[in-house]
């Protein structure tokens, strides 16, 4: 998902506020500023492209989430990306490395809930009652408030130790022994009718529906083609004993082995050491609308972004 820089936002996505049924990272007012529209609960777009981007530097405040700044030990914005738990230490530089479920969707969110598990600014908490709307959603201590106030602890994506404490996190609460990580993708409301301390399903909402609208997959793919050229000669016949005994007098296994009626011998050239081997490779880009018919080429071939051939 792409993002863009927003001056009064920061950081949005309208395909991801088209996801979560928000507006600008928020939800949906009128011109009069009457709420139309209550989005789903989750991150704020700014904290997945925080996570997304595999570290934290505290030199640069609460988040790092402007497109135009690196940090210097790490070559890319996109540092971790969604994919699957066991391909975290696919990267060229040990920093790099995520372990686990912290390269999945089940990743964990960069700050931690403050007090009483609540996200945002917690302005009264006297009575057990939270208020502070931060992101003007009409929904008490929404996830997407998460960095809104000064109650969080941020996290290093990389390592996962706390940051230590600059200007606007000098009054964060909690130990870091003591800190609380939370998926990514999950709700952390406090209103009473969708309160996601008391159910499970209500707090893992967010990532439920996100599985069925989006993938790790990009469906483009790095595609090697070799072809070498080899000896082909009949198969042997499966009436002669000796043969049929090598299948077990099994005809279905000899006709899966020797489909046409063929086998291979030798590469060619393989005993003088002239054999050829002519490769290929391809980028193949799935997601674009094309036909399929059995035996037919259609316009298949419009899938092909790049194609090298290598004698």
């Amino acid at each position: 998902i792409a993002g863009q820089a927003d001056a009064t936002v920061g950081q949005l996505s309208p395909i991801y506020d088209g996801l979560m049924h928000r507006f600008d990272d928020g939800n949906l007012f009128d011109s009069a500023g009457n709420l139309e529209q209550i989005g789903h609960r989750g991150p704020a777009w700014r904290h997945v492209v925080m996570s997304r981007r595999g570290y934290v530097d505290p030199a640069l405040g609460v988040g790092d989430v402007s497109p135009a700044t690196l940090n210097p030990s790490v070559p890319t914005l996109f540092g971790n990306p969604f994919r699957a738990a066991d391909e975290g230490n696919l990267v060229p530089l040990g920093e790099m490395q995520v372990a686990g479920a912290e390269s999945s969707l089940l990743r964990s969110h960069p700050f931690s809930p403050g007090a009483n598990g609540a996200w945002g600014a917690l302005a009264n908490l006297a009575g057990g009652t939270i208020s502070g709307d931060d992101n003007n959603d009409d929904v008490l201590d929404d996830a997407g408030e998460a960095d809104q106030g000064d109650d969080l602890l941020l996290f290093n994506a990389t390592t996962g130790l706390p940051v230590p404490a600059t200007d606007n996190l000098s009054t964060a609460v909690g130990a870091p022994a003591a800190a609380t990580r939370v998926p990514l993708f999950s709700a952390g409301d406090r209103d009473p009718g969708i309160d996601a301390e008391r159910n499970s399903a209500l707090r893992y909402g967010p990532i439920t529906r996100l599985s069925n609208l989006v993938t790790t997959r990009s469906n483009v793919y790095a595609v090697w083609i070799t072809v070498g050229y080899f000896e082909v000669s009949p198969a042997d016949d499966f009436n002669v004993p000796a043969v049929s005994a090598r299948f077990n007098n099994n005809r279905e296994l000899f006709d899966r082995v020797y489909p046409d009626g063929y086998q291979l011998g030798a590469e060619l050239g393989i005993d003088t050491g002239e054999a050829q081997r002519f490769r290929s490779f391809y980028i193949l880009d799935r997601t674009l609308p094309v036909g399929f018919r059995p035996g037919d080429d259609t316009n298949v071939s419009d899938t092909i972004l790049l194609e090298r051939r290598i004698e």
